[in-house]
């Protein structure tokens, strides 16, 4: 990117006014996806597990399911979903039925690819478990201490990636996506620094006034 932008702007140098003045700021490239909630992101890992990786594993090899509480659970996520007011005793309840069955499935999936040798176990499922168990050291250490923040606090299974970034808006306080800080010389935007980890923009004023210089100075 920092490549593509230097060849378009050593090409348009001689054409930008005001090469002495600059603008600075910082947005999010938001991507598509559901609101984060611990309850969310905690059904989503027993639903890869429980639903659908275990289910096509035993039915490959032949085997009988590990016996769980999986349908049960899926009923009472259902009911807890269409409630508009979630008490705080009610999504602690839920979320320490939904660790429990989520370690169960961590064991149990670990158990029939050990049997099984990890046949049929490719590396996008290797990645999505990697994430899951992950999630699960996460969600039972905030259960247990929840006033303690979560560092690298993963918001989805399918894109790890993906932190909460901190705008501050009256509308919508967290954005989730690519935080981009760029600067504007003459009417042209430059991305100066992306990351989809938060960052404070205001530190980058130096850096960004010495890659001006190099952008569009002779």
């Amino acid at each position: 990117m920092q490549a593509v932008q230097k060849v378009l702007i050593s090409a348009w140098k001689n054409e930008i006014p005001d090469k002495n003045v600059l603008l600075m700021d910082a947005t999010c490239y938001e991507v598509h996806m559901r609101f984060p909630t611990d309850t969310k992101i905690l059904w989503e890992s027993c639903q890869w597990i429980w639903e659908k990786q275990i289910p096509a594993l035993c039915q490959l090899h032949g085997l009988r399911q590990p016996r769980s509480k999986y349908q049960d659970q899926k009923k009472k996520t259902n009911v807890y979903s269409k409630q508009r007011k979630k008490t705080f005793r009610k999504t602690k309840s839920r979320k320490n039925a939904l660790l429990k069955l989520l370690l169960k499935g961590i064991d149990a999936y670990q158990n029939l690819l050990n049997q099984l040798k990890a046949s049929g176990f490719t590396d996008k499922d290797a990645a999505t478990f990697k994430t899951i168990k992950m999630v699960y050291q996460q969600q039972y250490h905030h259960f247990q201490y929840p006033k303690v923040k979560i560092k690298e606090r993963i918001v989805s299974i399918y894109k790890p990636y993906i932190r909460p970034i901190v705008r501050g808006k009256e509308n919508k306080p967290v954005e989730f996506g690519l935080k981009v800080h760029k600067i504007q010389v003459g009417g042209i935007s430059i991305l100066e620094h992306v990351s989809y980890k938060a960052f404070n923009e205001c530190k980058r004023l130096k850096i960004s006034i010495l890659k001006l210089d190099s952008f569009v100075q002779d």
